[in-house]
């Protein structure tokens, strides 16, 4: 027997690299210590029975790999099935993990609810990040509920959540440099629409953790109870980045300046600019798409291997990219793409005055927004630093980076290499 995974906008940004790393997941061994009741490099567990040690092998075994999305027309994968190498003894055996799609809205819980039949864990990571704000709330918020209630009725005990730092970045200029998970929520939120309803689904999640399940498969699950945990990763960059890095090199494109008026004809080129803004000391922290996607993965597995000091916990998840000024991270893919950085950066006052003035043109001439790409909140955001403590995913969730720096630029230059102005 193995598990029927189940990820919600499986076919997005992050669901994606959750599923391609499923082979790496499976062909790795397990960070658990057969030899002792314990764990090597992550915490250590109290509350074992005497099957742990054969209980571990049986951890990384998947029967199904199941797709939830709205959007499976235009899907990211060209297979159907995940082929892996799984190395046993001296003797390699292939293993063939079906992945099946259904094309399913969150909001519509009937269909949800059909769909996770037969499950046994879910991660559930699809969110709207833009989009108008009532059906922004109602995908995060009750969307989010759907699916808790589903999994409550189809007895599956293992729910997985994406949150995200923003439930605890407010509407006021600071440099944070330790956030951890003792941090209280604003009382507004930078992005209201998008960090509110993040934490709403959130504390939704936490509370549903040590609810009794209907419907229990006894032949699959000892547990009774469903146990629920967040994850908060910090701002993503990396392959299918949809807005972060990307949005960036197409206002870069989008600002291309010809300078035909010194030049002979037949030197005449165009070049892009990107405008830079004075915002001192302000840095990022971002992580690895496929570093995000792993620490999904081994939440499950210690999930699965009855760690109790997760269920019901909120998680910063980070890597070892380096925290430095956006522009210094963004540099290499502007670099690829040929974008330069205006010289004189804009000064902070004039900033403001802009902003302002952007907020009136949206709100009455929308169109505007393609060519004034800035909010208040969006600037508050480049002109502060939210620099998240994540030891806690370290020692008690077990998470290490699968990925280093170098090896997540590579991926990712590729990716934004390709980048095109929409």
């Amino acid at each position: 027997m193995g598990d029927v995974i189940i990820v919600i906008g499986g076919n997005g940004f992050l669901g994606h690299h959750i599923i391609q790393n499923l082979p790496k997941y499976l062909k790795t061994s397990s960070h658990y210590d057969y030899r002792s009741k314990g764990v090597m490099n992550g915490p250590q567990y109290t509350d074992f029975d005497n099957n742990t040690k054969f209980a571990a092998n049986k951890v990384r075994k998947i029967k199904e790999v199941r797709i939830i999305d709205k959007n499976i027309k235009n899907s990211n994968y060209g297979e159907e099935n995940l082929t892996i190498d799984v190395e046993k003894n001296i003797m390699k055996k292939a293993i063939k993990i079906p992945i099946t799609k259904r094309k399913i809205d969150i909001l519509n819980y009937e269909e949800l609810a059909e769909s996770f039949k037969d499950g046994t864990i879910v991660i559930h990571c699809a969110s709207l990040l833009i989009a108008d704000r009532d059906y922004l709330i109602k995908v995060n918020v009750q969307g989010t509920k759907n699916v808790i209630r589903a999994c409550l009725q189809q007895g599956i005990s293992i729910l997985i959540y994406t949150s995200t730092v923003d439930v605890c970045v407010g509407m006021k200029l600071s440099i944070q440099t330790d956030l951890d998970e003792t941090q209280s929520y604003p009382e507004i939120h930078l992005f209201p629409n998008y960090g509110g309803s993040k934490l709403e689904a959130e504390l939704s999640v936490l509370k549903a953790d040590g609810q009794s399940l209907q419907n229990v498969d006894t032949m699959n699950t000892n547990n009774h109870v469903m146990r629920t945990v967040c994850l908060r990763p910090c701002a993503i960059y990396g392959p299918l980045d949809p807005y972060f890095i990307t949005e960036s090199i197409r206002i870069g494109l989008r600002g291309n300046e010809p300078y035909f008026w010194w030049k002979k004809k037949k030197d005449m080129e165009v070049k892009y600019r990107f405008p830079r803004l004075n915002i001192g000391n302000a840095k990022i922290q971002a992580a690895y798409v496929g570093n995000i996607a792993w620490a999904h993965l081994i939440a499950v597995e210690s999930m699965k291997m009855g760690n109790s000091q997760i269920g019901g916990n909120t998680f910063f998840i980070a890597d070892d990219t380096p925290i430095m000024n956006i522009y210094d991270l963004v540099k290499p893919f502007f670099d690829a793409k040929k974008i330069e950085l205006y010289p004189r950066a804009v000064p902070k006052i004039f900033i403001r005055a802009l902003s302002k003035l952007c907020y009136y043109l949206f709100k009455y001439v929308p169109f505007c927004q393609k060519y004034f790409p800035i909010t208040l909140s969006s600037l508050i955001y480049l002109y502060s630093s939210h620099v998240v403590n994540w030891q806690k995913s370290k020692k008690v969730l077990g998470y290490t980076p699968l990925f280093n720096f170098k090896e997540s630029m590579v991926e990712s230059l590729e990716f934004y290499k390709t980048v095109k102005e929409i």
